[in-house]
């Protein structure tokens, strides 16, 4: 095992096992073993993976964004009429204008819930952008989240 291990660090050394493997331990030293699985799944929605933020709640998906900007809208918004994402972006905050967030869409670097936003004309749908606990995640370019909060 240690061989194994030790090989796989030296060929490999861009996977990080041996980071990997030390915060798994601690954490499951700290929190338990449901703390782990929790900060596991947590990890995966704050990183790109789109399944992740579907399986939280919505309690749980405001601490894993609780340093992202965020906002609250009113559901009245898409009630009545097709709401596009980019009003939604636009009146969030997130982006400055409705002509930022096309130049964005356009760019391919707006992502709602983790999922690019393909065209401009897109709509907002509840049961694909709207998460647990009536959450939605914007995404700009790689790194910058920003949360909207739907009441």
């Amino acid at each position: 095992m240690y061989l194994h291990t030790r090989t796989t660090l030296q060929e490999r050394p861009e996977e990080r096992l041996a980071q990997k493997c030390l915060a798994e331990q601690v954490t499951r030293l700290v929190h338990g073993e449901d703390g782990f699985r929790h900060a596991v799944t947590a990890t995966a929605a704050l990183f790109g993976d789109k399944d992740a933020l579907t399986k939280l709640p919505g309690d749980v998906l405001e601490q894993v964004f609780e340093d992202a900007p965020s906002c609250s809208l009113p559901r009245s918004l898409f009630l009545d009429r097709a709401l596009g994402l980019v009003e939604v972006v636009a009146r969030s905050g997130a982006l400055k204008s409705k002509n930022e967030a096309r130049r964005m869409i356009e760019s391919g670097g707006l992502y709602v819930n983790h999922q690019r936003v393909e065209s401009i004309k897109e709509a907002f749908d509840c049961s694909s952008h709207m998460l647990p606990g009536d959450i939605t995640v914007l995404r700009i370019g790689k790194t910058r989240h920003h949360l909207v909060r739907w009441h």
